[in-house]
């Protein structure tokens, strides 16, 4: 096994050296092998991966999408778009965008049901939450010098962010998905987020990489083409803000 481990990781750097060489002959070309959650998967993911493959045609994606926690040396990646922390110190984490989410619900559901006022009024609704939340069952609100921590017990409980979405726009209750997920529902109406004055943690999505893969050209180019700016609004939460929907954070800041 360790034999074939040395094999395969020198079949790997001679690719890289012949897309190396490529690379500094003109325009770039190989296979970038990335792995995405789900909840990235759609949307401004896939207008980033559209701009990028008209400016550098030559680079194929090879893209799968799931929530699993991978070590992209152990998996054959290049890099890994996750919310999680590297599962070694030979990893690389270059952060990209806050992760924020939003409790909301479809405007029938409020109708009929109530609109929270609280975070403890959570408690008289149906929840849909996140599975793979970082803090498990704990939840913490927070405004301005005002905290409180709820363990929330979930009517759904899934790994699926599209799916507590379509829960949500069905009616059938309250979520918490990522404002990513959730923008284009909340700008036309088909989602109202609640408790709009009380902020949750905020987490980083970040790109995790291989240290041997630091100077990969094609690497370089795509974590470009999707990092925000430092300080920079996430592009999908930018609007949101215009329009008052939800407000800029406050209170909650992500890990440094």
């Amino acid at each position: 096994m360790a034999f074939y481990q040395e094999c395969a990781q020198l079949v790997d750097r001679a690719t890289e050296m012949l897309d190396e060489m490529r690379d500094r002959s003109g325009t770039p070309h190989g296979v970038l092998r990335v792995h995405v959650l789900p909840g990235f998967a759609v949307g401004f993911f896939g207008e980033v991966i559209g701009r990028f493959q008209r400016n550098y045609p030559g680079i194929t994606l090879d893209l799968l999408v799931s929530d699993a926690i991978v070590d992209p040396i152990r998996e054959g990646f290049d890099c890994v778009i996750q919310m999680f922390e590297p599962v070694s110190k030979a990893l690389i984490l270059r952060k990209l965008y806050t992760w924020r989410g939003v409790f909301c619900a479809s405007p029938s559901y409020l109708a009929e049901h109530g609109v929270p006022c609280r975070p403890a009024d959570l408690g008289g609704h149906r929840l849909g939450l996140y599975s793979r939340y970082p803090t498990g069952h704990r939840w913490l609100f927070q405004n301005g010098a005002e905290e409180e921590e709820m363990n929330l017990q979930a009517a759904l409980r899934t790994n699926s962010v599209q799916l507590l979405l379509d829960y949500a726009r069905a009616g059938s209750g309250i979520v918490c998905v990522p404002t990513y997920i959730a923008a284009r529902e909340l700008l036309d109406g088909t989602l109202r987020a609640v408790l709009t004055g009380y902020e949750i943690p905020m987490f980083w999505l970040s790109a995790v990489y291989p240290a041997a893969q630091r100077g990969q050209l094609k690497l370089s180019l795509f974590l470009e083409a999707l990092a925000a700016n430092p300080g920079e609004d996430p592009p999908w939460d930018r609007e949101l803000y215009e329009r008052r929907l939800i407000s800029p954070p406050k209170f909650a800041k992500p890990p440094r």
